[in-house]
């Protein structure tokens, strides 16, 4: 039988959500959303190999884009550049 580990008690996890300090949350949030961003143009070249095996190049690039703009929310692409994070 499986244990339950700290990620599956959502509720405690929501919780200390509603208990965090705006700013280090949000500062989080832009790390991640750096990281995120300069990771899939990163990994793009690989995708497009695995993707154009099972579909073709130009639906694989489509599906890429469209992906991106789903995942990376709704933060503006240019915005976070002026930040001081460093990935």
């Amino acid at each position: 039988m499986d244990e339950a580990g700290p990620s599956d008690d959502h509720e405690a996890i929501a919780n200390d959500m509603k208990q965090a300090d705006f700013k280090h949350a949000y500062h989080a949030a832009v790390f991640f959303y750096a990281v995120f961003s300069k990771s899939m143009k990163a990994i793009q070249p690989y995708l497009m190999e695995r993707m154009q095996k099972k579909m073709p190049a130009t639906q694989a690039e489509q599906t890429l884009q469209d992906l991106q703009k789903v995942l990376d929310g709704s933060i503006m692409p240019k915005w976070y550049q002026n930040l001081r994070v460093s990935v």
